[in-house]
């Protein structure tokens, strides 16, 4: 897992550490078995490898505009 997520440095990430337990941020990098993520706030959170259960690249969000019905 560590290797997967150090080729993910930069990218925006979601990650899923248990069935409530979930952060958002960019991936600082991972060392000695350990991810750096900022989120959104500018808070780093430093995150232990063998706690995640799951993660994703975050996508972008593409904005479409619609129309408002009277």
């Amino acid at each position: 897992m560590e290797e997967l997520l150090a080729e993910l440095v930069d990218k925006k990430l979601d990650i899923i550490c248990g069935q409530t337990t979930s952060f958002r941020g960019q991936n600082l990098g991972v060392k000695n078995g350990v991810l750096q993520l900022r989120d959104d706030n500018d808070r780093v959170y430093f995150i232990s490898v063998t706690a995640i259960v799951a993660y994703s690249e975050v996508g972008e969000h593409l904005s479409r505009p619609g129309f408002i019905g009277s």
